[in-house]
């Protein structure tokens, strides 16, 4: 590098002679083919370096089993996109301060397209459960539909509930096969709205439309854990994450553990393509990331919140139940009407002649 430098002082001195020779040996051509080489593999042995580091490392939070992954960095954004992201989390967050909880922090969220709010639907038999169950009627002024259309939006209005829109790029209005491309946008659409309520501080009991709510689930839930959730199958312990958890009923407390677990949850999707979202839960929640940031998980007895995978139908015990393993919108209403059903003759026989519960 000192004889590079010193040549080009002596160019610039003019001596045309060192110059020509210089040329003529090759000297100027060698040099900086040499000096690239150094620099292209300084560069890459540091890269190199840098990666097997973090590849390896505790602090890589998709270390699990044969896999090791990494946080992709975000894409900057452009101030459109900015600004668009600043205007809905402002628009959800005014919903989400209307419908909370008196605790401040706690709200119920459900998603809805058109083919969930047909007439007599599973809109319907869902928001029937929430009136005729025990204690729930005080919870309704605390759910907020999020409509993936304008129909089912529409519908939300007419009910007089709480609101709100959620933009995407795909149409979400009709039915979604399971597992098929559009489906599994809408699953992680929606995993991706909850990781948002979650940085903005709020607590939420999340529902899909097709349980019904026969009991106040609150008193049920575990008072420590971060991230609880609903099982088609429970065979073990509460804490222990062989249970094969269901992500169509979730309790989840915002803090610093819960947001960093949604955030990688939902990359780890890169690493799983065609997988929905409780697949890809399967697959994380043995990670030493979820030790390490010390979120605390619970799984939640199908005895209370029911499935109809295990199907349990004391009545005595069950506060919700999911009319999930039924794939399609008729068997789904099928079972749920049946469901309703049964819990209305329980009521009678028990005689419990009021179940509204206080006023909250």
């Amino acid at each position: 590098m000192a004889s590079l430098a010193e040549g080009s002082n002596s160019g610039a001195r003019g001596s045309d002679e060192n110059q020509t020779n210089a040329r003529k040996s090759g000297y100027f051509s060698v040099n900086k083919d040499v000096e690239l080489m150094v620099i292209l593999f300084v560069v890459i042995s540091t890269l190199v370096v840098t990666l097997r580091r973090f590849a390896y490392s505790d602090l890589s939070p998709f270390a699990s089993g044969t896999h090791s992954f990494s946080y992709e960095e975000k894409g900057v954004a452009n101030d459109t996109e900015v600004s668009q992201e600043i205007q809905e989390k402002a628009k959800l967050q005014k919903i989400l301060k209307k419908a909370v909880m008196e605790d401040g922090k706690t709200v119920i969220i459900t998603i809805v397209n058109a083919a969930w709010t047909d007439p007599n639907s599973t809109f319907d038999l869902f928001m029937e459960s929430f009136r005729i169950g025990n204690q729930t009627q005080k919870l309704i002024k605390h759910l907020i539909f999020v409509a993936f259309d304008e129909i089912a939006y529409s519908r939300c209005l007419d009910g007089h509930f709480h609101c709100y829109a959620l933009h995407g790029d795909v149409n979400f209005t009709g039915a979604k096969i399971f597992m098929t491309k559009d489906y599994l946008k809408m699953m992680w659409r929606r995993l991706e709205l909850l990781g948002t309520i979650l940085e903005l501080g709020y607590n939420f009991v999340f529902t899909d439309l097709d349980i019904v709510w026969l009991r106040d689930p609150f008193p049920h839930f575990y008072p420590v854990g971060d991230f609880q959730i609903a099982c088609d199958s429970y065979r073990f312990g509460p804490t222990d994450r062989r249970n094969w958890p269901n992500c169509g009923f979730l309790h989840v407390r915002s803090n610093k553990k819960t947001v960093k677990f949604f955030e990688f949850w939902t990359q780890a999707r890169n690493y799983f393509p065609g997988a929905n979202e409780q697949d890809v839960l399967n697959r994380i929640k043995f990670s030493p990331y979820v030790d390490q940031i010390n979120m605390t998980m619970w799984f939640l007895d199908t005895a209370y919140i029911g499935t109809f995978c295990q199907q349990t139908r004391d009545y005595d015990k069950v506060v919700t139940m999911h009319a999930n393993c039924r794939i399609g919108i008729p068997p789904k209403l099928k079972g749920l009407k049946d469901v309703l059903n049964d819990w209305k003759r329980y009521l009678n026989s028990s005689g419990i002649t009021s179940i509204k519960g206080p006023a909250s």
